[in-house]
């Protein structure tokens, strides 16, 4: 999987973390909440990097893979976690033909057919 690209024209946040921000972060880290940085600009990302290990924080996650190795290597030593991006995981099957029901839809309004 590669990082995404955009178009030339694209209207991606050139502001990086603002005041706002920042202060949201910082708030975020006071109730102990975890922080995804994956949809965030890499200004915002860098920057939020920078406070979390300013506080030595942990509580840093990419769900997505799709930071660069040096970012992956400081949210690993903050102590946070990088997930493995997979495509058509409700395709994995496990024993007998069945998905397990960790690949099966939980969510309200979606129905998951019997296995």
């Amino acid at each position: 999987m590669s990082v995404p690209s955009y178009a030339s024209d694209a209207r991606c946040n050139t502001r990086g973390l603002t005041r706002l921000g920042e202060y949201a972060l910082r708030g975020m880290i006071d109730r102990g909440m975890m922080l995804e940085l994956d949809h965030m600009s890499v200004k915002a990302a860098g920057r939020a990097l920078d406070v979390l290990e300013s506080e030595e924080y942990p509580g840093v996650l990419s769900s997505h893979s799709w930071m660069d190795l040096d970012w992956t290597e400081r949210l690993y030593r903050l102590g946070g976690f990088v997930a493995q991006y997979m495509h058509g995981a409700e395709g994995f099957v496990g024993e007998a033909g069945r998905r397990p029901r960790s690949a099966r839809s939980t969510g309200s309004g979606s129905a998951t057919a019997p296995t």
